[in-house]
């Protein structure tokens, strides 16, 4: 049986790094008052109180780093795919200009013409 603080399983990897992020921290605001009040009414120790928050300190240290990590990953995968597009447009207009090309040998040779110089008459 699941209780109220287990996340249900489908959801765990869904959150995002960013959302994560945002949970450590607001979990640390609510840490630093609640333990605060309890160190002044006894019921936690100073130095207990400190290394909760020392802990949840060095957790979002880990969780911003992979969100740096995650944005250093989409930033190359957005500049790969730049690339590729950039290569497939590349491509496609050599290929027009080379249509373009052979339209303009083929109405020449149509209209009784001579090919493009460097080019081969018919039949040599």
């Amino acid at each position: 049986m699941q209780t109220f603080l287990e996340p249900p399983a489908s959801r765990t990897s869904d959150t995002s790094l960013q959302a994560q992020v945002r949970c450590v921290e607001r979990e640390i605001a609510l840490r630093r008052g609640v333990y605060g009040r309890m160190v002044r009414d006894g019921r936690m120790k100073r130095q207990v109180a400190d290394d909760e928050l020392a802990a949840m300190g060095a957790v979002l240290v880990t969780v911003r780093a992979a969100r740096q990590v995650e944005l250093a990953q989409e930033a190359q995968d957005r500049h790969a795919l730049e690339a590729k597009v950039q290569a497939i447009v590349q491509q496609g207009k050599a290929e027009d200009e080379e249509r373009r090309d052979m339209a303009a040998s083929n109405e020449r040779l149509a209209s009784g013409g001579h090919p493009k110089p460097g080019g081969h008459a018919p039949g040599s």
